[in-house]
């Protein structure tokens, strides 16, 4: 998995206190990487992690810290592991650095973590459009609808191998088992020609 995210390049606590005291921001792009083992379709560990930065967005990668599959972390001058070395030694192989190191106040952590969180997602939520709603609450209230939705989604080969409801915090969600992957995903995440068909089928 790789995210690429625009934005200032010096998170540390001195770079912050120099733009606060009017000096202008360098930016340029973050690239985090994730590469993640997976055994019998379950994530068991992290093989290596990365997050490089190109300042103005231009020349080679630079290196903010890098883990590789033996756990070895590098830190760099903008991702310093000062004071964080006991957290290297019990990192577990399943949790990230990113994620660990802000949970325990690393600032350059905490602060891409907050900026990744309000540029992605922010304030969003995952809500149904009218047609969506419409098309779900009829799918409730017609098992046999479903029941033929998934002989003919696992027959037309989209990579769904079934549909089934879930009890969500808003009611029933309706979840869609998928070849591959451990976990079912929601209607929300499904995508947008599986969920057409599925709104077009009745």
């Amino acid at each position: 998995m790789a995210i690429e995210e625009g934005g200032e390049v010096n998170l540390t606590p001195e770079g912050r206190q120099r733009v606060q005291a009017g000096e202008p921001a360098a930016h340029g792009v973050h690239r985090y990487e994730l590469e993640i083992e997976v055994k019998n379709g379950v994530a068991t560990r992290i093989l290596t992690e990365a997050l490089r930065q190109k300042p103005n967005g231009r020349g080679k990668w630079q290196r903010v810290f890098e883990r590789d599959a033996d756990g070895r972390v590098m830190d760099s001058k903008t991702f310093s592991l000062s004071g964080f070395q006991h957290l290297v030694k019990t990192l577990a192989s399943n949790h990230s650095v990113l994620s660990s190191f802000a949970k325990f106040q690393h600032p350059t952590a905490r602060k891409l973590v907050e900026n990744t969180r309000n540029a992605s997602f922010p304030g969003a939520t995952f809500t149904h459009s009218y047609p969506d709603k419409a098309v779900l609450d009829y799918l409730k209230t017609q098992p046999q609808i479903v029941q033929r939705l998934n002989s003919d989604l696992s027959r037309i080969d989209v990579g769904v191998e079934g549909l089934s409801w879930r009890d969500g915090i808003d009611g029933p969600e309706l979840m869609f088992r998928h070849s591959g992957l451990a976990l079912d995903m929601p209607w929300s995440l499904e995508s947008h020609g599986t969920r057409a068909f599925i709104k077009m089928f009745p």
